[in-house]
């Protein structure tokens, strides 16, 4: 297992975190509980010395537009703070605790900062007047199990579909499938097309948003391809094809498949039968932990949006997920480099655009994939 999670406190009234919250807290409420005032205590521990380990939070800033629009949050251990961020929305969010602030004994105290906290009747016609900063859910600690080396495989501007034998000593096609998207749109799941392999896999051309991805992540996707849950639309003029619509998850996708092909009377019934079959699929994969998961977003994800669905994907088994922003002056198209164990930072000169998934940057999705697979060649 690379990350273990050794911690979990749920937060609402049937939560168990009594033990563990200081000063700085409301009285709990259904499913949370509210940081109040200026700041707010959790007393966790004790820990292994040495250890890497990450805090994964579920969280809803207090925030009213166009007054409050964010909510600052410093998270500190010893008068140090190792978290400086603004919510805007809620979600869950992962920081890294670093080794050198754990305590050698004794209980691990963090401190959370939140100077924003205003009183709800300030803001709206109500009569509550705490001073509310972030609704909390429940708070995760895992611990990192391994070390990585954290130099960079730098990227050449990208390579071409022959030079993958030669780089990867696989052809192309069964290259591409050692890798499987996460989401967002069909960029990735176009890249494999490209190289001749069409593996089957349950987001290679779905949409759906990073708070769905962790939902079904943490459920299984549980009761994805229940019939009453999906609907199919036609998209397009001169061919139009169905594109299914699912309501639990959120999922959007293309079928590739076209008006007058189908009986629209059994479609959602055999789509349903195969969504089924792809979450089994999905779930024996990360089961697996053979696989590399990809992980981009054209609003590109920050590192406290990536760190959930690291350890979301490894809940399931040690799983390594590459995790696509744009290249850097550090980090030129193509490079790949280790951000900690299970998790690959690629760097890509440009996404495809959100209304033309077909313009993709070929040549350096193809290195960012035969760094990334190097890279974890040489760590195992």
């Amino acid at each position: 297992m690379v990350i273990e999670q050794i911690l979990r406190l749920e937060f609402g009234k049937n939560g168990h975190c009594e033990d563990h919250v200081g000063t700085g807290w409301s009285l709990a409420e259904d499913g949370y509980r509210w940081m109040v005032g200026p700041f707010s205590e959790v007393r966790l521990g004790p820990f292994v010395m040495g250890g890497d380990y990450l805090l994964i939070l579920e969280v809803e800033p207090f925030i009213k537009a166009p007054t409050l629009n964010a909510q600052r949050l410093s998270i500190s251990i010893d008068g140090i703070p190792f978290v400086q961020t603004e919510l805007t929305v809620g979600g869950r969010y992962g920081y890294r605790i670093p080794p050198e602030l754990i305590p050698q004994e004794g209980d691990l105290v963090l401190v959370f900062d939140h100077p924003d906290a205003a009183r709800p009747s300030d803001l709206f016609r109500q009569k509550d007047h705490r001073t509310l900063a972030i609704s909390v859910s429940n708070i995760e600690v895992c611990r990192v199990h391994g070390t990585v080396d954290d130099s960079v495989v730098v990227g050449g501007g990208g390579i071409s579909i022959a030079q993958i034998e030669e780089r990867a000593s696989l052809p192309p096609d069964e290259f591409v499938t050692r890798f499987e998207s996460l989401g967002e749109n069909c960029e990735f799941g176009l890249m494999q097309r490209r190289c001749g392999a069409e593996p089957l896999s349950l987001l290679r051309f779905a949409n759906t948003l990073l708070p769905s991805l962790l939902r079904g992540l943490q459920t299984g996707f549980k009761g994805l391809g229940d019939v009453d849950d999906l609907t199919f639309r036609l998209q397009g003029k001169t061919k139009p094809e169905y594109i299914i619509q699912e309501k639990q998850y959120g999922l959007v996708y293309h079928t590739f498949r076209y008006k007058g092909e189908i009986d629209e009377d059994k479609f959602v019934t055999s789509e349903g039968a195969r969504l089924k079959f792809l979450v089994r699929k999905f779930v024996e994969d990360l089961q697996g932990g053979e696989k590399i998961f990809v992980c981009k977003r054209n609003s590109p994800l920050r590192e406290e949006e990536i760190l959930p669905v690291l350890t979301a994907l490894n809940a399931y088994g040690p799983n390594t997920l590459l995790w696509v922003v744009p290249a850097d002056e550090k980090h030129p198209p193509g490079s790949a480099q280790w951000v900690m164990p299970g998790l690959i930072k690629g760097y890509i000169d440009r996404f495809a655009p959100n209304e033309n998934a077909h313009d993709l940057s070929l040549e350096v999705w193809l290195e960012i994939c035969v760094n990334a697979l190097r890279l974890r060649q040489v760590a195992n």
